[in-house]
């Protein structure tokens, strides 16, 4: 989808609670290169695929997880790994994010073989492209474990994110007429509101539009109207 994106700020602010401001346009444009700040994603050898919190939701249609044997899937559109999709809506190729128009993409079982199997995979650098949405996005596995399910990795965010206390706050996309952005790096346990304002003279202008209770590290706030206030804009809290 090709739209066009306008962002007024961001702003951030510590204390009971965290904020983070991110202001839209009534179009936006998806952004195609994600160089944004690296986080790490861990899923822990034993742990639950099913579960959020062992699920990296990268987009609203992208959570790649592990069962206890064999590779990674797309836990929002796969229940299990298959060789020749999984994850589904991903293509992986070495490299770096810098040269992503010039390498060479496949399904990342594949991939992984290049190297002799995921163990040697560990390190090598990646661009990682998520196809319904065209996103490329620089990932280095950091761990596999042969048995249990657990690996890690990092993995670049949307251009423009911000990063405080390790949360980051993506720069939205647009898909089929509704905003949709992902926030990470939420500490389990704590309660989020999800709200949107599209005058920020006054701080009784936000309503609420979602509240979560993070069951996981990675939050996907999508199904936001394109349609609403020229000026949209959208904050997350976390509170204790």
């Amino acid at each position: 989808m090709n739209v066009k994106l306008s962002h007024k700020g961001w702003t951030a602010r510590l204390g009971c609670a965290l904020l983070l401001v991110l202001a839209i346009g009534a179009s936006v444009r998806g952004q195609t290169i994600w160089n944004g700040p690296a986080i790490t994603f861990t899923k822990t050898a034993g742990s639950d695929p099913t579960l959020p919190a062992n699920q990296d939701r990268i987009t609203p249609g992208v959570w790649i997880t592990r069962g206890p044997t064999m590779g990674i899937y797309n836990a929002a559109q796969e229940t299990a790994f298959s060789a020749s999709i999984s994850p589904a809506d991903t293509q992986w190729a070495y490299g770096s994010l810098s040269n992503y128009a010039s390498l060479t993409y496949t399904n990342w079982n594949a991939w992984a073989k290049i190297m002799g199997g995921p163990p040697n995979t560990v390190g090598k650098a990646a661009v990682v492209r998520l196809v319904a949405e065209n996103i490329y996005l620089a990932v280095t596995f950091t761990s596999w474990a042969m048995s249990s399910g657990g690996f890690s990795y990092q993995r670049s965010t949307a251009p423009g994110g911000v990063v405080t206390n390790n949360i980051v706050l993506s720069l939205p996309s647009a898909v089929g007429g509704q905003f949709q952005f992902a926030v990470s790096g939420l500490a389990s346990g704590k309660t989020n509101y999800v709200q949107a304002s599209g005058d920020l003279s006054s701080n009784g202008n936000w309503i609420s539009i979602a509240t979560n209770a993070a069951a996981a590290p990675n939050l996907n706030v999508s199904g936001l109207g394109a349609t609403n206030p020229a000026f949209r804009f959208f904050r997350v809290l976390q509170r204790p």
